[in-house]
Parts: C-alpha cells; structure tokens; sequence
C-alpha cells in the first residue's frame, strides 16, 4: 500500500538528510510504497503539502502517514491532534519515527492518547498566553514600554513638527527617515488628533471624526 513521507525541509537541507532515511527504513520494513512529501520550512501558517497529503488521504490514494517527528509535521500542536485525529478516522496508519507511542493498534487506546496529546497542546498554549500577559503586566507596572522600541527624541520631535506643519504621514516619514506606518502609529498616541494624512485635525468631544 502507498505511504505518505511528510518532511519538512531546512533551507540547509541537513534536517531532510537525517529524516528521510529513518522514514523510508520504516516503509520498506512494513512493505509499503513510500511517496514523499516535501514542505519548505518557511511556510508555517499555509502549509500546501500537508493539505495535499491529507486530501490524498481523504480520497483512499494514502493508507499511512510516516512523519520523523510530530512537531515536523506542524508548529500548532491543537490543529495538528485535530489533523492525527482526522487521518486517523479517514483509515490511514500514522507512524512517528521518534515518538512511538502513536503506533498503537486502532482502538480506545490509540483515541486516548490522541485525546490527550491534543489536551497537553491546548494546556500549553492557554498557558504560555497567561505567563505572556502576566509578564507585560509586570513590566507595565515597572513602567516598561511594551512592544517595539520607540523613536529616539530627536526623530519624535522633527516628526511631530513636521505633522504640525501639515505635511502628509508620507512626507513626514521621507523627511524624518522613519517607516510611515511608525509615524501613524505614533500620530493615533497624539491625543486630541484623529487624521493621518495632511494637516492634523482636531477632534470634537462626542465624535469620532
């Protein structure tokens, strides 16, 4: 039967050197037809091979999955259970060469640990979202600044005399030597003021214009 080699490939090619060997070990033991699925590392939120690979699966075309290791198969541990999940209910074996514990017979024990691993990934990530919070409060409180650097003095005051003199955010950001859309992001902070282009105008209290 036809198997899926899913990797995801390094720009230096060294990752797919050290998987690919171990992924076809595990097809030809189990004497299966390996096809092979290259994704390029950079695409991490639209991933086409994988969807090409599940919907192969979908059509009957796969009956396993073979992947080096999970987290080589996707960054979000939720969708890729949910993804597992979904292989799995559509008939196709899916094996990880590092994690073993997914080549279980089908069955309430395979579901199980399916189960868990995609409670594990969300825990973690409702997690890690509470510590990020906590630690931007902390630092609000230590009267940090949170996000990206701000403008040195000597550029925020050239900005805001250029605005004050009515130049476009364009302009202003060609004069001052700065990215436009920082030069916005600073003008929304200018209180009493809701333009961005042109000349700044001021904004009546009970309106949004």
């Amino acid at each position: 039967m036809n198997a899926a080699i899913y990797l995801r490939v390094s720009t230096n090619r060294q990752d797919e050197a050290n998987q690919e060997p171990d992924c076809l070990r595990i097809c030809a033991a189990r004497d299966w037809e390996p096809v092979v699925f290259r994704e390029q590392e950079s695409a991490v939120k639209h991933r086409p091979e994988w969807e090409r690979l599940k919907q192969a699966v979908h059509r009957g075309e796969l009956s396993a999955v073979v992947v080096w290791a999970l987290d080589r198969a996707g960054r979000d541990r939720v969708q890729l259970s949910h993804d597992i999940a979904e292989l799995v209910r559509k008939g196709a074996a899916v094996v990880s060469v590092r994690e073993s514990w997914l080549d279980q017979p089908a069955g309430p024990m395979r579901d199980l640990l399916i189960q868990l691993m995609g409670w594990f990934a969300q825990t973690e990530r409702v997690r890690l979202i509470e510590r990020t919070k906590a630690g931007q409060e902390r630092a609000r409180a230590l009267g940090k600044r949170i996000g990206r650097p701000g403008l040195p003095d000597e550029k925020l005051k050239a900005a805001r005399a250029a605005f004050d003199c009515g130049l476009s955010a364009f302009r202003a950001a060609k004069k001052v030597n700065v990215p436009e859309t920082t030069l916005r992001g600073y003008w929304r902070q200018w209180s009493g003021f809701n333009s961005y282009p042109g000349h700044p105008r001021k904004v009546s209290a009970g309106t949004g214009a």
